[in-house]
């Protein structure tokens, strides 16, 4: 007498043979219906339905860029990664189209399992190479946080797993523990700033410096530094913790200064970083005037009135406003004047007879509207 299996014990392929047999059988409306539900492709061709196991596997891969897994806890992909693997195995006895199909929408879905993960080794040195450092699970691209988590699943192989013992040789760092990262980046930001004189920010043009300042800026939003890391930024990075609109406002204070004490704004060719960082400061402001707040424009025009004005331009109305003042006072204006415009000139006055490099054409022009100025 044969033995009638129940559902809970036939395999799952068993199942799927016995529901992709009912579309031969004269079911009713209610059994169609119960079907739709639990089996929706029980309808469909043995064809069609290995056609929408090929666009789930080849969905899977375009989301997780790497081919599904038969050991793994998720049933879903653990299924798509057992009907790749059967593919595998079938070797010459998979249908002509079919393994045309797979080769042209799924490049490498033969290859062993070795060498799909060397192949993933590879693109995970190409992204180290690229942001100059080992990916994070906190990255904005997808990619980049599949590849920190691909190489996590790795740190608790036994150290003499051929896969550890290819990423030690190919990936010195790989599996260092967030907190000496963390360091890392703490001491490459320290030496960004030593070289710069400023911290990094997003908008720098090298892709490094960029990352750097992407640190920083998740370190002021992170709520849950730990005392250490704190600590550890208060003492390495002073100031750290400013926002956009504090660092502004220094930016101001440190230009207004400089303006009042040379005569000039600082100069983008300065061999002193902290002048170059603020000379780079004021052009950008020129650029943003369209669409800066009124309240910025106006702190900039009441402390620094010619910042909108051009170096060459600028320079000539200085010259033409000495030139007045000589005319009505018979002499130059003093940088201690009460007066805060003729202060300003007095300054500007003064730089001009102490700069190293002169300028021929300039001179002459200063020699005719205000002679005797190299007395």
């Amino acid at each position: 007498m044969r033995t009638r299996l129940s559902p809970a014990s036939r395999s799952r392929d068993q199942l799927i043979a016995w529901a992709g047999g009912q579309k031969d059988s004269k079911l009713s409306a209610a059994q169609s219906e119960a079907m739709d539900y639990v089996y929706p492709v029980w309808r469909l061709t043995n064809e069609e339905v290995w056609n929408v196991r090929l666009r789930s596997v080849v969905d899977f891969v375009a989301i997780h860029s790497r081919f599904p897994r038969t050991g793994c806890r998720d049933a879903a992909e653990r299924f798509l990664g057992t009907w790749l693997s059967n593919h595998r195995s079938m070797g010459e006895r998979i249908l002509p189209h079919r393994r045309t199909l797979l080769d042209g929408r799924l490049p490498g879905w033969n290859k062993s399992a070795k060498d799909v993960w060397h192949a993933r080794l590879d693109e995970v040195c190409v992204m180290v190479e690229t942001l100059g450092r080992i990916p994070r699970s906190t990255e904005k691209e997808l990619r980049h946080r599949t590849a920190s988590t691909w190489l996590k699943a790795h740190r608790s192989r036994a150290d003499d797993d051929w896969r550890v013992v290819t990423l030690n040789e190919r990936l010195p760092g790989w599996d260092e523990s967030p907190d000496k990262l963390w360091d890392d980046q703490l001491a490459a930001v320290v030496a960004f700033v030593a070289a710069n004189g400023s911290l990094p920010h997003q908008r720098e043009k090298d892709g490094k410096s960029r990352t750097l300042g992407s640190w920083i800026s998740t370190q002021r939003k992170a709520g849950a530094l730990s005392e250490y890391r704190r600590a550890e930024l208060d003492r390495q990075l002073p100031g750290w913790a400013k926002d956009f609109n504090d660092v502004w406002e220094d930016s101001l204070k440190y230009v207004t200064a400089f303006y009042n004490h040379h005569g000039r704004f600082p100069r983008v060719g300065s061999s002193d970083p902290i002048e170059v960082k603020n000379a780079r400061w004021i052009v950008m402001q020129r650029k943003l005037a369209r669409s800066m707040s009124p309240e910025r424009l106006k702190k900039l025009d009441e402390q620094l009135p010619q910042w909108r004005t051009k170096r060459n331009e600028r320079w000539r109305q200085n010259l033409g406003a000495v030139a007045d003042y000589f005319a009505t006072h018979g002499g130059p204006p003093s940088s201690r004047s009460k007066d805060r415009d003729v202060a300003y000139l007095g300054r500007w006055w003064q730089h001009r007879n102490d700069v190293q490099q002169r300028n021929p054409e300039r001179d002459a022009l200063m020699d005719e509207l205000t002679p005797g100025w190299r007395c």
